[in-house]
């Protein structure tokens, strides 16, 4: 049996619009209970259809629409929720900027997948994103520190330009192993 549901036009949780996935990926419960997942945030990053509910302006909303406050770009999602009594308990998101020479897909600074993807949080607090379906010159594999709001390190499979391109080359997955 279904227990709860965390999004979607029959969510449990009574979500924002910031609290609400467009298709996720890599869900995973932490050590301390929280889930943190891969959002591509595709409706309202125009590749996936306009979903009336996020295009229609909304008076609630002071006018805006529910794409107008989510924004654009792909994320990492972590949320603490009470299952009982079916309310979020605390919502954090990160967006990673796009690499200097990307040109993203809509023109917009964040590094964005149209699907597919993970992220994985490290001991020290930085996370390791896969992402999937991704422009040429975007990364396939990011190190992201939240606090720097940068990038520490970054993996192109098929870099324009590059030696070696490996053209048409994606991910789904990116795991970290320590060296020792």
């Amino acid at each position: 049996a279904t227990l709860w549901k965390y999004g979607g036009v029959d969510d449990d949780f009574n979500l924002t619009p910031l609290q609400m996935p467009q298709g996720q990926h890599f869900v995973r419960v932490q050590a301390d209970g929280s889930i943190l997942f891969f959002d591509n945030n595709t409706t309202c990053s125009g590749v996936a259809p306009q979903l009336a509910r996020f295009y229609t302006p909304d008076p609630a909303l002071g006018g805006q629409t529910l794409c107008d406050i989510r924004g654009f770009g792909t994320r990492f999602v972590k949320v603490s929720i009470d299952e009982t009594a079916h309310a979020v308990q605390s919502f954090q998101e990160w967006r990673v900027a796009n690499s200097p020479s990307a040109q993203s897909w809509s023109g917009q600074a964040l590094q964005f997948t149209s699907y597919r993807g993970s992220v994985t949080q490290l001991p020290g607090g930085h996370f390791v994103a896969g992402f999937g379906s991704k422009a040429a010159a975007e990364r396939d594999v990011v190190e992201w520190d939240p606090v720097a709001g940068a990038a520490v390190f970054a993996l192109y499979f098929d870099l324009d330009g590059a030696t070696p391109a490996q053209a048409t080359v994606s991910s789904y997955r990116a795991a970290f192993f320590p060296s020792h």
